[in-house]
């Protein structure tokens, strides 16, 4: 008959299921400290991404600030430039107007400078200081 005895069966059972329980131990274990990792590294890699977001805004806020001073000074030149041909078309248009109140000022002062009620320049101006002349006489030497 065979050597295997119920309690040597049950020895073996009992040896197999604690090496089971010890691997699936060690399994579980392995599996707990692979998750660790496994979080660790994802909270790394948040913290990383989170850190070049931070930079990517950055970035483009400062980008954004350029393009934005940039339109600030283009539309700044325009509204001088239509400014400017605002000025040229009103004058353009205005040009009679301001020939004649130009010609008519002149009418104006030169009728009262006939008349006498403007009264004309000095031909010639005083000296602010008064000039001492002096006579030329010859020195006497010593």
């Amino acid at each position: 008959m065979s050597d295997a005895s119920p309690e040597r069966d049950t020895r073996f059972q009992y040896e197999i299921i604690k090496d089971l329980s010890a691997s699936i131990r060690r399994l579980a274990d392995s599996m707990s400290e692979m998750q660790r990792t496994q979080v660790t590294m994802l909270e790394r890699l948040a913290a990383l991404e989170a850190n070049k977001v931070g930079e990517s805004v950055a970035a483009l806020a400062v980008e954004l600030k350029t393009l934005d001073d940039r339109v600030d000074t283009l539309f700044r030149d325009k509204d001088r430039r239509d400014g400017a041909i605002g000025l040229i078309g009103g004058i353009r248009s205005w040009w009679p107007a301001l020939i004649g109140i130009a010609s008519l000022f002149s009418a104006l002062w030169l009728a009262g400078r006939s008349a006498g009620l403007i009264p004309a320049p000095p031909a010639t101006l005083p000296p602010p200081v008064a000039i001492e002349r002096r006579a030329a006489t010859p020195t006497e030497g010593p």
